[in-house]
């Protein structure tokens, strides 16, 4: 079954999903409305919780197949959840799997924004080396 995914960290690189998968997915903007990005302790990726009022940015991936969504499970491993959610896009909303910080890791969390642009500026680079080694 193909599934649609949001993703609003790392995922976001097309390099971190290609060299998981070997594939490429079909992507656009997409925002989901009632949930926050936050930082995770002593990492450079994020995770996003459940907060009324807030909204996440982030990239819908289309025509997810069952193999690479097996992959993303294991690469997101026990902090995090899939639940399926509406996201919007331009073309109107849509929905889609998400992974949300489980409760049990709330504790990992920073509480303070999680900035993509940074990431891109101090850590990409070294973030797709380390994931194409274990890819």
């Amino acid at each position: 079954m193909k599934t649609h995914l949001f993703v609003y960290g790392t995922l976001m690189l097309d390099n971190v999903v290609t060299a998981l998968t070997q594939k490429k997915f079909a992507r656009q903007p997409a925002r989901l409305d009632g949930f926050v990005r936050y930082g995770v302790r002593n990492q450079v990726y994020p995770g996003i919780v459940s907060k009324p009022g807030e909204s996440t940015e982030g990239v819908l991936f289309s025509e997810i197949d069952d193999e690479a969504m097996g992959i993303f499970d294991w690469f997101e491993g026990d902090q995090y959840t899939r639940i399926t959610v509406d996201v919007s896009t331009n073309a109107g909303t849509v929905a889609a799997e998400v992974y949300v910080f489980c409760t049990d890791h709330l504790s990992e969390l920073t509480h303070e924004p999680w900035d993509y642009q940074r990431f891109l500026k101090l850590h990409a680079k070294e973030y797709v080396a380390r994931v194409s080694e274990i890819g």
